[in-house]
């Protein structure tokens, strides 16, 4: 039988598998190292060139002029439903607005005899004070 573990030689060196994968994950390491480092540079040279603000409002605002392009193309196509959805909205707006006086107008309409302070009304017999 043979051993499990063998010996490789590198060179003149005899390394075991064990070590031989330790000096290969460290080359990889390395490099990655290496790789991340220079991806930071590359970054730091971007940011000195123009900042992330200027680039983050570059980026928002060509996003907000796709939004804006959208929107008017869906305007246009859909001119009707728009005005419709439109009128729509301000009347919503203006019954929550008047929302007090529509109850008030309702609730007499459907109960004529209550008074708007909430007192019975009187007869027109009825002479006590």
């Amino acid at each position: 039988m043979r051993s499990t573990n063998r010996l490789r030689t590198m060179g003149n060196m005899t390394m075991s598998p064990l070590k031989l994968r330790l000096k290969h994950d460290r080359l990889m390491r390395d490099a990655a190292r290496q790789v991340v480092g220079t991806d930071v540079e590359l970054l730091k040279a971007g940011v000195a060139q123009k900042p992330v603000t200027t680039r983050a409002a570059e980026t928002g605002g060509d996003y907000l002029r796709q939004i804006g392009d959208g929107a008017l193309d869906l305007f246009e196509e859909n001119r009707g439903k728009v005005a419709g959805g439109l009128t729509l909205a301000a009347a919503a707006i203006a019954v929550w607005l008047y929302r007090d006086q529509i109850g008030d107008m309702i609730a007499g309409i459907l109960d004529p005899d209550e008074d708007d302070d909430g007192e019975e009304p009187r007869q027109s017999g009825d002479i006590s004070t």
